[in-house]
């Protein structure tokens, strides 16, 4: 991705070959967890591979940035009333919407053949059991089967992309790209409930959104990039009021591994 954006800036006549910028033209500025640090280094290096690019973070490694993290700037019980019903008003009929993609999973992971299945420590993911968890200075949370069903489409998704062989990444079961959208699904919905209901996006955004707006008033800046996660993109996009979009060749319809959001001044 950092050669593809090299080439990008090389055409645009933005940057020159073997570009070294001087004093504060350019910004890597990562969340301080290990995976993040990484995608900054790794796509420096990709973009500026002569110029030795510093890594910026601010926190102990693997402690979340209050730049970085979605989470409630602002409470209070009025707020979290309506936020609440905002969501359930905006995303009730999606959650429910979700029983197909429900059994779907359960038949890729082979829920009912699982030992706390059968310990009854699990059961069936159903559509009506959302509950949210709103404190301030927390992420949004929430418990319920969309939640767990959330972690097991992540990581179906990251095997889907990952793993040469589809069978192989479904565990031995024969899925249409139909069903790996049907599964990518759950994901998509879980981040659009917690993140981009606007009442909550505005909040969550805050802090990010004054640093990209400070990186574009800096004049001397060339490039900057900020690397966060897709709950970060979901909030901000939502924010700005992005309009709906589709990305080719995607199963996740939002907030796809490897985005990124580019502003362009």
């Amino acid at each position: 991705m950092g050669q593809y954006f090299r080439k990008w800036l090389e055409k645009e006549k933005l940057i020159t070959k073997n570009y070294q910028p001087l004093n504060d033209e350019i910004r890597f500025y990562s969340n301080s967890m290990q995976r993040t640090i990484a995608t900054a280094k790794f796509f420096s290096a990709g973009l500026f591979p002569v110029a030795n690019t510093n890594i910026e973070y601010h926190m102990n490694l693997n402690t979340m940035d209050p730049v970085f993290t979605p989470q409630f700037t602002f409470m209070n019980d009025e707020y979290k009333e309506a936020a609440i019903k905002e969501i359930n008003n905006l995303f009730s009929d999606k959650i429910k919407s979700l029983e197909e993609n429900y059994k779907l999973l359960e038949e890729v992971i082979d829920l009912k053949d699982s030992k706390d299945y059968k310990e009854s420590k699990i059961t069936e993911f159903k559509a009506d059991d959302t509950i949210y968890d709103f404190k301030n200075f927390n992420e949004p949370k929430m418990s319920g089967s969309l939640k767990l069903a959330c972690s097991v489409s992540d990581a179906l998704v990251l095997q889907y992309y990952e793993e040469k062989d589809e069978y192989k990444a479904a565990f031995n079961h024969n899925l249409s790209y139909n069903d790996w959208e049907k599964i990518a699904k759950i994901k998509d919905v879980y981040g659009d409930v917690l993140f981009t209901a606007p009442s909550v996006a505005y909040n969550v955004s805050n802090p990010l959104l004054r640093e990209i707006n400070n990186e574009l008033e800096n004049d001397n800046r060339k490039f900057s990039f900020l690397c966060g996660h897709d709950s970060n993109i979901g909030s901000v996009l939502k924010a700005l009021d992005v309009l709906d979009y589709n990305l080719p060749k995607a199963i996740e319809k939002t907030t796809p591994i490897g985005s990124k959001v580019v502003f362009s001044l």
